[in-house]
């Protein structure tokens, strides 16, 4: 009796223990019922996609001097965009031309700063995609005018700063392809 009396201070602890991981709650059988606490953003794995893909890349990535946009972007820029257009045929040389202009503003933030905005304006006169969504715009509004198809389409394009964002216009001047009308003399 002595000598339990004496392991009796060494058991105890253990004993604490052992009955501290059957009371933990992973220690239970798994069962199919539902977990008795909520799963949150905190218990999923870390390893899984973060919140930061979830938002839409940013128009400009910079990695010290170098700049690169995101053609995404741009698209979603150009889809959006206030555009108007308005044009006219005239008769040259025997020949029907369309001649039209294309104004399209890209919107950007409010709170985009004006030594970004000038960035993005001088940015945007030197990207070619810029230039090829810009002219895939004009050709379609000028398509859409016009009373036949156009030939091959001759265009200037002219960046310039906007309070509500980049603004882009576009001359178009394009020759009518008409089919030719052919009298038929009759037996």
């Amino acid at each position: 009796m002595l000598q339990l009396l004496l392991l009796l201070p060494l058991l105890l602890p253990l004993l604490l223990l052992l009955l501290l991981l059957l009371l933990a709650p992973g220690s239970r059988p798994q069962t199919c019922a539902a977990p008795t606490r909520p799963v949150t953003i905190a218990s999923v794995s870390p390893r899984g996609p973060t919140l930061r893909k979830t938002r839409a890349p940013e128009l400009l990535e910079r990695a010290g001097p170098f700049v690169r946009t995101t053609e995404g972007r741009w698209r979603d820029l150009f889809t959006a965009a206030d555009a108007m257009s308005e044009g006219g045929v005239k008769d040259e040389d025997g020949e029907r031309v369309w001649y039209g202009s294309t104004s399209m503003i890209l919107g950007l933030p409010v709170e985009t700063p004006v030594e970004e905005r000038a960035f993005l304006l001088a940015l945007a006169e030197k990207d070619v995609h810029v230039h090829v969504h810009a002219l895939r715009c004009a050709h379609r509004e000028a398509q859409s005018r016009a009373p036949g198809m156009l030939g091959r389409t001759v265009c200037e394009v002219r960046f310039s700063d906007d309070p509500r964002g980049l603004r882009i216009d576009v001359d178009v001047q394009a020759p009518l392809i008409e089919r030719r009308r052919v009298t038929r003399t009759g037996p």
